[in-house]
């Protein structure tokens, strides 16, 4: 196949698996919620995970947090959280999207971590 050829989602990450598998590597992926609304986003997350693979929490949407409220903010953690927590290989990890990760939202987290069991 030609590498100009455009690949639906989920044949991106069967590659992407081939790859990693060949190459015995282990890896994190952070997922953003809105994608496990689709049966395809929902594939692709169980093809990671039933490999090995960590799924983790990329928010709900992929916005700016910076410029959210905390509450917009918990809210955009919380229900990504829900949908990835019954795959087995989810941890509770986060990467802020575009790495936008104000000091108010970054203590935010550091409480929210306090509450955590």
């Amino acid at each position: 196949m030609a590498k100009s050829q455009l690949y639906g989602k989920k044949e991106r990450v069967e590659q992407l698996l081939e790859k990693l598998d060949r190459l015995d590597v282990q890896v994190v992926f952070f997922v953003i919620g809105k994608n496990l609304a689709s049966e395809e986003g929902r594939e692709c997350a169980e093809l990671a995970s039933k490999q090995g693979h960590f799924l983790a929490n990329h928010s709900y949407h992929h916005g700016h947090l910076t410029e959210m409220t905390i509450n917009e903010f918990a809210h955009e953690i919380r229900s990504t959280e829900v949908l990835l927590q019954n795959y087995q290989t989810f941890q509770k990890w986060y990467r802020f999207p575009f790495l936008d990760f104000g000091e108010r939202k970054g203590n935010f987290l550091k409480r929210a971590q306090a509450f955590q069991t």
